[in-house]
């Protein structure tokens, strides 16, 4: 028996609710994908915010009332609109560490003063923008529009495709790219850049997804020892195995619904990051996120149960329902 499987008919049935979701309008408006800005902005502002978003859950901002990807967005709308020069990458280059980590600081903090930032791992995700900015620098001028032409709109183009030359920057290292697809959803959603070999896309394997996918049974951990490793919460070496299997069962999911591979992202992000994180609609009747994002971003009318309820093993299974996203130390996503 393999220790991680994929549950195919439930997968199936996923796939039959995603088939009558849609997404609001109002989601592809929002000002981070819509800003008047020139274009080599918006495409650092992009690959920026992305370089840094990785276990994003300690960031909020109270006053706006928002967390996370979200206040990303938002941060990184005003450094687009009012401080495009910290967005270059010859003044990026040029900063130390510690000025970076300063200016992510006081850009994501309430009140402006690095002090109060909720940001963590600041130095990190300092280097991966600087990292990302000299690569840039040193190999196409300073301009991420050369590095997209460069690509062919590819994902594979004998060396010079997206999935080939991107992990060059540390930041876009991980094997299974989930920042790298992250990047070309936004830039598709923008109507920036456009991949014409589609049938290379892999879903953005984030960590709600991963989350929803075990708890509905549709990824099923047949490993006891790793199974109550991840209802524990506690630190794994790695996750290759898990995210593996959930990244080939979203796919399926989304070629079966016929949304697409890219757009799962928009379902089931939302709706792990509110309606099945640490507390369940399904269980406790009530999103951690108020208001929810999943209702914010799909176009349904009610929202009294979860859309996955009726398919979910952990809608009645408490031990399905325990089951927890693998805790592993990655800046991959």
């Amino acid at each position: 028996m393999k220790p991680i499987s994929i549950n195919e008919k439930i997968v199936s049935n996923i796939a039959a609710v995603t088939r009558k979701l849609n997404i609001r309008d109002s989601f592809y408006k929002r000002d981070f994908l819509t800003i008047d800005v020139d274009r080599e902005t918006k495409l650092r502002g992009f690959f920026f915010a992305v370089a840094i978003c990785h276990q994003t859950h300690h960031l909020k901002n109270q006053l706006k009332g928002i967390y996370g990807w979200d206040y990303l967005e938002d941060g990184f709308v005003r450094l687009m609109r009012d401080f495009p020069e910290k967005l270059q990458p010859e003044w990026l280059v040029k900063r130390s560490l510690n000025e970076i980590s300063h200016l992510l600081a006081s850009t994501f903090s309430d009140s402006g003063l690095p002090e109060h930032t909720t940001f963590d791992r600041l130095e990190e995700r300092a280097f991966l923008m600087k990292n990302a900015a000299t690569y840039v620098q040193e190999e196409f001028a300073e301009r991420f529009e050369l590095l997209l032409d460069y690509t062919g709109s590819k994902l594979l183009n004998e060396g010079k495709g997206v999935y080939e030359f991107f992990p060059d920057m540390e930041a876009f290292r991980d094997p299974l790219q989930k920042k790298t697809l992250f990047l070309l959803k936004l830039l598709q959603d923008a109507n920036l850049f456009n991949i014409t070999d589609k049938e290379h896309l892999m879903p953005v394997m984030d960590y709600h997804m991963m989350r929803v996918l075990l708890r509905t049974g549709a990824v099923e951990i047949q490993d006891e020892t790793l199974k109550a490793k991840l209802s524990q919460h506690a630190l794994l070496d790695h996750d290759q195995g898990i995210r593996e299997a959930c990244a080939q069962a979203m796919k399926m999911v989304g070629e079966k619904s016929g949304h697409g591979v890219l757009k799962m992202n928009d379902f089931y992000w939302p709706l792990g990051r509110s309606c099945c994180a640490e507390t369940t609609l399904c269980h406790d009747k009530v999103c951690v996120k108020q208001p929810c994002t999943f209702h914010e971003v799909a176009d349904i009318h009610h929202h009294e149960k979860c859309v996955l309820q009726p398919v979910c093993k952990g809608a009645e299974d408490a031990e399905y329902r325990g089951m927890w996203q693998p805790v592993v130390q990655t800046h991959f996503y």
